[in-house]
């Protein structure tokens, strides 16, 4: 199975964001994916993934996508006299992409299921969701969990079958641990390296 189109209601509810209107706002812009990226403040492969719909955003990236989307419709609209924007220039558009820490909310108890061992129960936030195949060809769904812990959970359903495997711990663990290359896509995308400062 191919990779499906996922979409996600805007927080008005009536907004679909999917892959080809990311495209459209960037392009109304006259913007790379590279400057659309830098201002979102995310990653040119997170662009990337989110316009071929390979991979689903969610939570707060959800919220940047449907935000530079209205932002974009509003100049297009408007007429305002946009230029293309080049790597070095500065952003010129008034897109409120900044958010609070506390925006994803309160943290929620998930189960993440595991065939043959005892399910996981944990307090956290849902990151994101992609959709490929296992390396057999079975039909999967990944969902990628944070932990109130600052841990990540990632579960893997097959769809035919109902089976889940799911897997935690740091983000480098569970990049060598995932066998399936869009699986660890999902992983990169949407969590963050983290350093310990030694100054």
């Amino acid at each position: 199975m191919a990779n499906q189109s996922t979409t996600n209601q805007a927080m008005n509810g009536a907004m679909k964001l999917t892959g080809a209107a990311l495209t459209e706002a960037r392009e109304a812009l006259g913007m790379s994916q590279a400057v659309a990226a830098r201002i979102m403040g995310v990653s040119g492969q997170s662009m990337s993934s989110w316009e071929s719909e390979r991979v689903k955003p969610w939570g707060k990236n959800a919220e940047k996508i449907t935000n530079f989307i209205l932002a974009s419709r509003k100049a297009v609209a408007r007429k305002y006299n946009f230029r293309p924007i080049e790597v070095h220039d500065e952003p010129e558009l008034e897109l409120e992409l900044e958010l609070e820490a506390d925006d994803r909310g309160p943290a929620q108890q998930f189960i993440a299921k595991r065939h043959t061992r005892d399910d996981l129960r944990f307090m956290g936030w849902k990151l994101a969701e992609a959709e490929g195949q296992s390396a057999n060809g079975a039909d999967c769904v990944a969902t990628l969990y944070e932990t109130q812990r600052g841990t990540f959970v990632v579960e893997i359903r097959y769809v035919i079958s109902g089976r889940c495997f799911s897997t935690f711990g740091e983000r480098d663990y569970l990049l060598e641990k995932t066998p399936m290359e869009w699986v660890a896509d999902l992983i990169r995308e949407n969590t963050e390296i983290k350093y310990v400062d030694l100054d």
